[in-house]
């Protein structure tokens, strides 16, 4: 992979025979015609980082020249630090700067665009299966082929009135999809030791999430006046014993209840765990943070009132 702005570097590569079909090219911009023929001709695959190149001056984004001479596109961000390391907002800007440079040199020879050549499907591939042509991994991924890794994002908002009717479903993806905040639910727990268990079923999104990425930050709230809250940072794991999730779901329902249930009702737990397929997580806290609390009782309290940075502290 290459970061590449100016012909010189261009020349180099080439010059030493690193120029193939598994180059990737990032950001590209600012090229001369030979220099984009050399990519073309030598196979190579160029990423655009659009909200980069609009902030950071390494070019204009060079989708129109890349269409031009028939270079593959694929999208990034750069880096997450500095932009919003979000595939959704790199589609939509690379779409709007696309368009925008478009209409520009239509104005420009006082020609009015009628079509933008560049497509919001076009976009779409960009972001999934151009990547995975750039890396090679097209065949396992990036297009939902039978075969292929099964890698999903699904797109649901039945909230938002901008989500129906579906007339043009990757101009929905592209215009109107974005990146929301990560799912919060009420959970319940008890305690083993110092381990944190969880009950859920099997097939939820929680289980999913821990066993795809073991870190976790639960916020404990609490239940007195005033209103304080802790952040727990985890290292998680799913624990598919069913003896264990029988036992956890039934003491789980003690603390929803406020008191232990009598002990005759755990058959009946046990098979609705079961029944639902539930499973543990266990939580092992790792870290936490400290903030000395500053609470407003009354308007007396606002004088000398002060707050501090919280920092993190080991477990």
């Amino acid at each position: 992979m290459w970061g590449v702005s100016g012909d010189d570097g261009i020349r180099v590569l080439f010059q030493h025979g690193y120029m193939s079909d598994t180059s990737i090219y990032v950001h590209a911009a600012t090229l001369s015609r030979e220099s984009y023929r050399l990519i073309a001709d030598t196979g190579g695959h160029v990423s655009v980082a659009t909200e980069s190149e609009c902030s950071a001056g390494q070019g204009y984004p060079p989708v129109w020249c890349l269409k031009h001479y028939g270079i593959p596109v694929s999208l990034s961000t750069d880096t997450s630090a500095w932009w919003s390391g979000d595939m959704f907002s790199a589609m939509r800007a690379t779409l709007n700067a696309t368009r925008a440079w478009e209409h520009q040199m239509s104005h420009s020879s006082g020609e009015t665009l009628t079509h933008c050549h560049l497509r919001a499907s076009e976009v779409v591939e960009y972001a999934t299966l151009g990547g995975a042509r750039a890396l090679s991994l097209d065949s396992r991924i990036g297009h939902i082929s039978p075969g292929c890794e099964a890698d999903f994002v699904l797109l649901h908002n039945p909230a938002s009135p901008t989500v129906f009717p579906v007339l043009n479903p990757e101009g929905h993806v592209v215009f109107q999809a974005g990146r929301g905040g990560p799912a919060m639910t009420t959970l319940y727990c008890v305690t083993d030791g110092s381990d944190i268990l969880v009950s859920t079923m099997k097939a939820r999104g929680k289980a999913a999430a821990v066993r795809r990425n073991p870190k976790v930050s639960p916020c404990v709230l609490d239940e007195q006046w005033p209103p304080t809250y802790l952040n727990v940072y985890c290292d998680a794991a799913v624990d598919d014993d069913p003896r264990l999730a029988a036992d956890v779901f039934f003491r789980i329902m003690g603390v929803m209840a406020g008191r232990a249930l009598d002990p005759s009702r755990r058959a009946e737990a046990t098979e609705l765990a079961a029944r639902e397929e539930r499973v543990t997580l266990r939580l092992r806290p790792y870290a936490t943070f400290a903030t000395p609390p500053r609470h407003v009782y009354t308007e007396s309290d606002i004088a000398g009132l002060t707050h501090e940075v919280s920092s993190s502290m080991p477990w």
